[in-house]
């Protein structure tokens, strides 16, 4: 029996997460562990002065590189769009650069 060519497919397994309202106390602490472990984070929130100081933060624990942040007001249809979109397209991204 001749052996199948598409059993040599490699297999691509991303871990990402979307964290909102992660940018103080114990919810930028779940980010600082998911990111620590690998995992890569979208931390999400209203005020992105706030959570661009949270992923400066996350530089002090090694983590920031795992870490992205988008502005998100659950309130806002457009703004959630806005997120699947970004989402969409960041794992695109990440999908090529294994390739």
């Amino acid at each position: 029996m001749k052996p199948s060519t598409h059993l040599n497919h490699t297999l691509l397994a991303i871990s990402i997460c979307s964290c909102n309202r992660a940018n103080k106390g114990i919810g930028l602490e779940i980010v600082e562990k998911l990111a620590s472990n690998g995992i890569k984070v979208v931390l999400t929130a209203r005020d992105e002065k706030r959570d661009c100081e949270a992923v400066e933060k996350l530089k002090e624990f090694g983590a920031s590189d795992q870490v992205v942040f988008h502005q998100l007001d659950v309130d806002d249809s457009s703004s959630v769009a806005s997120l699947a979109d970004f989402i969409k397209t960041y794992l695109a991204n990440l999908i090529s650069w294994y390739d």
